[in-house]
């Protein structure tokens, strides 16, 4: 019975190692497509990294690169924004989900124009990080969101809040924010 347990535990521990070694190879060949500019085909092969390793760093770090590929090459945006969605879930180190909350709500508001859901991401993360060095632009685009979606008193209020709390930024200046 000891034997049989040990044998299997062997046997697990090969086939766990052979998956690992399979997704860092489906990495590194992902890689060397998207060197080349063969993106579609390196996002394949970025999937299947995940699906090999879904929970591992090689499978996080090829699920992130598969949603960037999609969003800056192929215009694939619904994709990678359930991607970023799902990376930023996945508890990854906080520097790389704020990363993809930041791309979230890029594709949200310059790539497919959705303003109403960009207004609740970029509200959503001024309320995760007040602080954040990019907190004047996302007032700004939430000000902005709402000029698009004729809401014109919100937009308002939004770029008081940029004047107000970020005397000193950009976003005063901009067009459009002269209505503050």
């Amino acid at each position: 019975m000891a034997a049989r347990v040990k044998a299997l535990v062997a046997v697990c521990l090969v086939l766990s190692g052979c998956s690992i070694d399979s997704a860092k190879s489906r990495y590194l060949l992902a890689e060397k497509l998207w060197n080349e500019k063969k993106y579609a085909a390196a996002v394949m092969e970025f999937e299947k990294t995940r699906a090999k390793d879904p929970r591992g760093k090689i499978g996080k770090q090829a699920l992130f690169r598969a949603a960037m590929t999609q969003a800056l090459f192929l215009n694939q945006f619904g994709d990678a924004i359930r991607k970023l969605r799902e990376f930023a879930e996945s508890g990854e180190e906080a520097a790389a989900v704020w990363e993809a909350e930041k791309q979230i709500g890029e594709i949200l508001f310059n790539k497919t124009e959705q303003y109403e859901e960009a207004a609740r991401h970029y509200k959503r993360l001024i309320t995760k990080r007040p602080d954040a060095r990019e907190a004047a632009e996302f007032y700004f685009r939430t000000g902005k969101s709402n000029f698009y979606l004729w809401r014109f008193n919100e937009a308002v209020a939004a770029y008081r809040e940029v004047i107000r709390k970020f005397p000193g930024s950009d976003g005063p200046k901009k067009p459009g924010s002269k209505l503050a």
